[in-house]
C-alpha cells in the first residue's frame, strides 16, 4: 500500500482516482452544497406521492443536466445526479442532517461516479473555528510507502 505526499491542485481528486469533479466542486458536496454550473434552462417538479421536491437543471441541448431533490419543508438537498447527455457521472445522496447555527448540514455524504465511491459520516461541526496545523497531518499506517505528488 501507499500514500501520496505533496502540494494539493485544484484537481488532486480527478488524478489521483478518477474522481469526477473538480476538488472544490466536491468540497461544496461534501458540505450538501448544490455546485454551480451555468444554466440555460431550470424547472422545479413536486415529487410524486411525497413532499419531496427535484429541480432539474439545464446547460444547453444534450449537455449537462444536474437533478437536485430537495426536502420541501426546510429545502435540504437529499440528492444530486449530474448526466452529460443520457450517461449518469455523479450521484450524491445526503441523509441524517443536523442544524448548525441555523444551516441543515448532512452527517452523512455519499458520493458515487466513473467507478469511485466516497463515502463520509461526520461526527461533529464546528463552524469557523481557528484550526491548527496537526489537524492536517493525518498518521498513516506502518508499512506504507510515501509517494511525491
Amino acid at each position: 500500500d501507499h500514500a501520496y505526499r505533496g502540494f494539493v491542485s485544484g484537481n488532486t481528486l480527478t488524478a489521483l482516482i478518477n474522481f469526477p469533479l473538480e476538488d472544490r466542486k466536491t468540497l461544496l458536496l461534501l458540505a450538501g452544497i448544490v455546485p454551480a454550473y451555468v444554466y440555460t434552462e431550470a424547472k422545479l417538479f413536486k415529487v410524486q406521492n411525497t413532499e419531496s421536491l427535484m429541480l432539474q437543471l439545464k446547460n444547453g441541448p444534450g449537455r449537462l443536466t444536474q437533478r437536485v431533490w430537495l426536502e420541501a419543508e426546510e429545502f435540504a438537498v437529499t440528492r444530486i445526479e449530474t448526466l452529460r447527455g443520457s450517461k449518469l457521472e455523479l450521484e450524491a445522496n445526503f441523509t441524517d442532517f443536523v442544524n448548525v447555527q441555523g444551516f441543515l448540514l448532512p452527517r452523512s455524504v455519499i458520493i458515487k461516479g466513473n467507478k469511485v465511491m466516497l463515502s463520509l459520516k461526520y461526527k461533529q461541526f464546528t463552524i469557523n473555528e481557528p484550526l491548527q496545523q496537526e489537524t492536517f497531518e493525518l498518521a498513516l499506517p506502518e508499512g506504507i510507502e510515501i509517494l511525491p505528488w
